[in-house]
């Protein structure tokens, strides 16, 4: 009895050995089999879903790359280069800077798409008819305007209308125009000269405005000065669609510092089919500071009385 009860109870442990040892094996296999399906990835970055931070793209794909999105976030503009302004003492000096401008502008002229699109003569011939029309005004010399004019095929004085109350030599209510103050003995960057199709904005000469021709990078102040009665055929030429292009470079006043955001000087040049010619219909005096502007404006206005 006793040595039958041993054996009973050694079949029982043995089953119960054997049961526990069938179910182990099985949650062990289920286990691994776990493990190794989880391992079965497939081939490339792990997945996205439920990682801290931005999630990467595939290793040299930069559109996918939203961790390359800070950059385009975070990105500057490249720090604007130093302006160099030449001095100008005297109308010595502004000869010497009226050649350095004409060979800048020749350059910018020749290498533009637009200008070329208007036939070689009115290309090349761009920078001389700025050169001539420019003078006066960096020499302050109010009778050279209309020699100037008339170098560009413009009308005598006599012969053309409106000529002798021309808003280039006198602004509203016969005042001195500021811009011959402004512009007097004024040096200009001739490294930044730059040769543009003419989109105006819609404003009246003389007032400011704010950016609506199109162009990102213009000032968003603008004071326009037309030369009106002194070239007679283009004075419309905004009407009768004539080819204008802005000559534009930044420009330091007379007395003043190359401090804060600069200020540009656009000369509108049209193209004057009948005299083969360039001819200024406006400047435009321009800066991203409307107050530093109105500075530079009141000043040229107090020094024209």
């Amino acid at each position: 009895m006793p040595a039958t009860f041993r054996r009973g109870a050694a079949s029982k442990g043995l089953i119960l050995a054997m049961v526990f040892g069938i179910a182990g094996g099985g949650l062990a296999a289920w286990t691994l089999m776990k493990s190794l399906s989880a391992e079965k990835r497939p081939i490339g970055p792990p997945a996205l879903e439920g990682r801290e931070g931005p999630p990467r793209g595939a290793r040299g794909d930069d559109s996918g790359d939203t961790l390359a999105a800070p950059r385009e976030g975070v990105e500057r503009r490249a720090p604007a280069e130093p302006m160099t302004f030449a001095p100008i003492e005297g109308d010595a000096d502004v000869e010497g800077l009226i050649s350095e401008l004409r060979s800048a502008v020749s350059n910018a002229a020749g290498a533009s798409q637009e200008m070329a699109a208007l036939g070689a003569e009115a290309q090349s011939k761009l920078a001389e008819s700025f050169g001539i029309a420019i003078t006066p005004y960096l020499k302050g010399d109010v009778e050279g305007l209309r020699g100037a004019a008339s170098a560009l095929g413009a009308p005598q004085p006599e012969t053309a209308p409106g000529a002798a109350n021309a808003t280039a030599t006198l602004g509203p209510n016969g005042r001195p125009n500021p811009i011959m103050a402004l512009l007097k003995h004024a040096s200009i960057d001739v490294t930044k000269a730059q040769v543009r199709p003419w989109r105006g904005p819609q404003q009246r000469p003389g007032a400011n405005a704010q950016r609506e021709s199109g162009e990102e990078d213009r000032p968003s102040a603008v004071i326009a000065f037309r030369t009106t009665g002194l070239y007679t055929d283009i004075d419309e030429f905004e009407e009768k669609k004539l080819p204008a292009v802005e000559v534009r470079a930044p420009l330091l006043p007379k007395g003043s510092k190359p401090e804060g955001d600069p200020t540009w000087i656009g000369a509108v040049m049209v193209w004057n089919q009948s005299t083969r010619t360039w001819q200024p219909a406006q400047i435009n005096v321009m800066s991203n500071d409307p107050e530093t502007l109105r500075g530079i404006m009141g000043r040229a206005a107090g020094g024209a009385k």
